[in-house]
């Protein structure tokens, strides 16, 4: 029984000397700890969690800043289109209107020549009854016919001179109204 209680307490000594081992290791871990973290563990965890919100809180901060700055460049770049489609707008509403006035001088050019060449006809035929038979037309003094026949003579006279204008340099003559209303009284005045 005494052998029995001598590997009893030799059994006893060695888990006791395997505890203080063991706690000889855990009081290095913690000293080892300690060192790693000289205010705690917990401090450390909340200078970690303390550096990371500074950095988010910088990061929301250039972010807010960022959307601004976006925004003002949206809506500056918003009335910019804004003008340029009302600038567009108003140069095709301009180039419509010219547009319609070009057709329309073209229009009126077309008629205008139209008119020209009745008008040349007209007088040619008008030369070529004076050059033709001139007996028929007679030759009055202005001062004795009435004022009717003064101002069909008056117009006929211009005539002549405005045709021997034009056939003399057909290029640089245009006709003033007085000269278009006396062709265009040529024949009434034939008649007469």
């Amino acid at each position: 029984m005494v052998v029995h209680l001598y590997q009893e307490i030799e059994n006893l000594k060695r888990q006791i000397a395997e505890r203080d081992y063991h706690i000889v290791q855990m009081e290095t871990s913690v000293m080892d700890h300690a060192k790693e973290f000289p205010n705690g563990e917990f401090q450390a965890l909340q200078e970690t969690l303390r550096f990371w919100q500074e950095k988010y809180d910088r990061l929301a901060e250039s972010h807010r800043k960022l959307q601004k700055v976006n925004q003002a460049l949206e809506d500056k770049l918003l009335r910019i289109v804004d003008k340029f489609e009302t600038e567009k707008a108003t140069l095709t509403r301009d180039v419509n209107d010219l547009t319609n006035r070009l057709v329309e001088a073209r229009v009126t050019i077309n008629d205008i020549e139209e008119e020209n060449e009745q008008y040349k006809h007209d007088c040619n035929i008008a030369v070529n009854l004076l050059q033709c038979k001139p007996s028929n037309f007679v030759s009055y003094k202005v001062n004795t016919v009435s004022t009717g026949i003064n101002t069909h003579y008056e117009m006929i006279t211009r005539l002549i001179h405005f045709l021997f204008y034009q056939f003399s340099h057909p290029c640089m003559h245009r006709k003033t109204s007085s000269e278009s209303n006396a062709i265009n009284q040529l024949t009434v005045l034939i008649v007469f």
